[in-house]
């Protein structure tokens, strides 16, 4: 367990990286579009629809960060007392949320693989680059979100069973 959860930690580090490198090329091309529009009078669609796809990735990227470090905005509220009135019933719960999120990003993944095939006859308009490689951040980052979720729930798991 300790190796996975070194695993997943390493991976976090290196999608931040990623994600990081991916909003610096955001703002340099942001920069560039608001240059070349304002005072050299050029338009250079490329780069807005460039900052978009990358948005998407920027997106999906960061919610595996978020699910990770267990930063997902949630209603903890029922969960905290829960805990420190009901244990049998916070298991019960927090097993719950833990499948539901399992199960949403193995659909997603699926799908996911589904739509990211069907782009792949696509290109983009401005830039004429295949579709693909903007779609395919929907199953790459669904697994990554199923595997972190898995982490954290096998995590808590062990935590718990530690603790009694």
């Amino acid at each position: 367990m300790r190796k996975i959860s070194k695993f997943a930690d390493t991976l976090e580090k290196i999608i931040a990286v990623f994600s990081s490198g991916i909003l610096l090329v955001m703002t340099i091309f942001g920069v560039i579009q608001v240059v070349c529009r304002y005072f050299l009078k050029i338009s250079t669609p490329w780069s807005e629809e460039l900052m978009r796809y990358l948005y998407v990735w920027i997106t999906f990227l960061g919610v595996t960060i978020c699910i990770r470090s267990n930063s997902l905005s949630s209603v903890t509220s029922l969960v905290n007392k829960l805990s420190a009135t009901n244990k049998p019933l916070y298991y019960v719960v927090s097993a719950a949320i833990w499948l539901i999120q399992v199960f949403f990003y193995a659909i997603l993944f699926y799908f996911g693989l589904k739509y990211a095939a069907k782009g792949s006859g696509i290109s983009t308009s401005a830039m004429a680059l295949s579709m693909y490689w903007f779609y395919v951040a929907l199953p790459v980052c669904s697994a990554l979100s199923l595997f972190m979720s898995l982490v954290q729930a096998m995590e808590f798991i062990t935590k718990e069973c530690e603790m009694k």
